[in-house]
């Protein structure tokens, strides 16, 4: 994330409240998608999102792309896996689901990668860390 890509100080307050309520929630959807047409807001929400998660030492990860990060896509999944071994008790899942693939293949599709290297390590982490909840913040999926 960039500082310099946050929303303006009392902009987009209203989303970004239910956006945290949703992350304080023990309940409802594992899934927040924010949509909304070019230019309103998405990318600094996200950015906020990501600043706020990283000021209160929260679990995370984040990943934005942009028009030119096509060569970057196929990374995607493995640079969210690489910021969530930052966090404590994730990074030695997320190593050992790197450690295990048996898969000889090159490249792994993103479904594939997401599922091994990002949804099983936080699967196992959220049985052994209950109500601590992990956000994963990827901006611009549709660019890739």
């Amino acid at each position: 994330w960039r500082s310099d890509r946050r929303c303006l100080p009392g902009t987009r307050t209203r989303y970004i409240n239910r956006i945290w309520e949703w992350v304080r929630s023990s309940e409802g959807p594992a899934l927040c998608w924010l949509n909304g047409v070019a230019g309103s807001g998405k990318s600094c929400i996200s950015h906020e999102l990501a600043a706020t998660l990283h000021a209160k030492r929260r679990p995370y990860s984040s990943f934005f792309f942009r028009h030119d990060d096509e060569p970057l896509a196929s990374s995607a999944v493995r640079l969210l896996a690489y910021g969530l071994s930052f966090v404590s008790g994730l990074r030695e899942l997320v190593i050992q689901a790197m450690e295990q693939s048996t898969d000889s293949r090159v490249n792994l599709t993103m479904e594939e990668q997401f599922a091994a290297l990002v949804v099983a390590p936080l699967q196992e982490f959220a049985s052994s860390v209950p109500r601590r909840p992990s956000v994963l913040v990827i901006d611009g999926v549709d660019e890739c």
